[in-house]
Order: structure tokens, then C-alpha cells, then sequence
């Protein structure tokens, strides 16, 4: 959970890659893990997220890569959709747009379930909550075949949210609770605090304030998100 340490070795290694011709494959491998760990590490570094993943993108596209190069877009597309000071959904919906050719029906895979995940979320504040029923729900099957259990999480996260605005309000709570609890399982903090806040978040709109309370409280209050300030003060707000 020191994400900063990790990015700091991580950045020091593709350096050394740079100034030293080390392989196309190499590169790509740092490059993916910084992306992934800039996402998780709190909203503050998301934009440093897209950078990593835009020389990543660029890689791919100088090798001719197409299968990786729509990878990447998904990647972006899913930072660019998330709730940060770097949110951009025209910008989202355009890399998904770009993909789409290569993972709407592609293989199964974790390029694909990137797709798919970004499609749901960009549904959440595009407010086309069918659709990201649908996406969601591809979603979370994906997630489950690949045995990615966090990502199972966001993608419930989507789904109960989109449930929740089909008027299904029960079982788009009871869904967000589960996400929650396989969350805390994997002491995920980003996973975590996606599921936490949204159901706050629901319930705070249902104007139940004092069942709202417990899962923003108890999510600010582990030791998992003193390691993500940005946060820990969003779920105290």
C-alpha cells in the first residue's frame, strides 16, 4: 500500500529502461503496472495514470500494434470516465470509440473487460442506465471468468448504480453491499472506497442520512486509506 515508494521505483526502472534500449516488452510492462498504480493511489495522480498509459499507447501504435494500442485506449478511456479532476467523457467516449472495432467482440480478456468496464461507467454520468446495465453486467461475468475478483467490484459498483436508476433500488443496494464486502476480503482500498461512497451516496439521496453515515465512516477509518488522502477526505466530506 505505499503507492508513491512504488511509483518512485517504478519510475527510476523505466528511466534506466529508456537510457539503456531495453526492449519494447519491458517498457510496456512498467508502463502498465505505473498506469495502474497512479489510478489506485487516490484521484491526485489519475492524471499521471493517463500519461503512463499514453506512452504506452504510443509504443503500440509505433509497433503496429493494433490489439494493444485498443488495450490502451480502453485503459484511458477508464480514467478519463472516472469522478476526478481529470474526468473528460467526450474525451472517454472517443477512446472507447476507437477500441470498440478490436474488443466488442473480441476474445475474452483483460483488454476487453477494460472496455466493457469503462462503457458502464461512462453510462453512470452519461445517464443511459440500460446500457450500462448491460455493460456492467458483461462487465462482471468477464471479471469472474478471468478470475479478476476487484474488478468484479468496480463493475458491480456500476451495475447496482445503474440498477438504482431503473428504480430496482433494493437489489442495487444489497449488490453494492456484496461489492463492498469482496472489497474489504481483498483489502482493495480503491475498490473499497469506490463501493463505499456510492452506497453513501445512494442513500444520503434517499435522504437517510443515518444509514449513509456507517459505510462512509468505516471506509474513511481503516488503515488502508491513510495511504490515499484524497480519498479519505472525500468519504469525511
Amino acid at each position: 500500500l505505499s503507492y508513491d515508494e512504488a511509483m518512485g521505483h517504478w519510475d527510476a526502472a523505466l528511466q534506466l529502461m529508456n537510457s539503456h534500449g531495453a526492449s519494447r516488452d519491458h517498457q510496456l510492462a512498467i508502463l502498465d503496472r505505473l498506469g495502474e498504480v497512479a489510478q489506485v493511489s487516490g484521484f491526485d495522480a489519475y492524471a499521471r495514470s493517463i500519461r503512463y498509459f499514453e506512452q504506452a499507447l504510443a509504443l503500440h501504435e509505433a509497433a503496429g500494434d493494433r490489439a494493444g494500442a485498443a488495450a490502451m485506449h480502453a485503459r484511458i478511456a477508464l480514467v478519463l470516465a472516472a469522478a476526478s479532476g481529470v474526468n473528460d467523457n467526450q474525451a472517454a467516449a472517443h477512446h472507447l470509440d476507437t477500441a470498440a472495432p478490436v474488443l466488442e467482440s473480441g476474445p475474452p480478456g483483460r483488454a476487453q473487460l477494460s472496455y466493457y468496464s469503462a462503457l458502464g461507467l461512462l453510462a453512470v454520468w452519461q445517464e443511459n442506465p440500460r446500457q450500462g446495465l448491460e455493460a456492467s453486467r458483461i462487465g462482471m461475468e468477464l471479471a469472474t471468468e478471468l478470475g479478476e475478483d476487484d474488478r468484479w467490484v468496480s463493475n458491480a459498483v456500476m451495475h447496482s448504480s445503474h440498477l438504482n436508476k431503473l428504480g430496482r433500488v433494493s437489489e442495487a443496494i444489497d449488490l453494492n453491499a456484496r461489492a463492498w464486502e469482496a472489497a474489504d476480503r481483498l483489502n482493495n482500498p480503491f475498490r473499497a472506497y469506490t463501493a463505499a461512497s456510492f452506497q453513501a451516496t445512494r442513500l444520503l439521496k434517499m435522504q437517510a442520512p443515518l444509514e449513509a453515515l456507517p459505510w462512509a465512516q468505516r471506509e474513511a477509518e481503516t488503515p488502508r486509506q491513510l495511504h490515499a488522502p484524497t480519498r479519505r477526505v472525500a468519504l469525511l466530506g
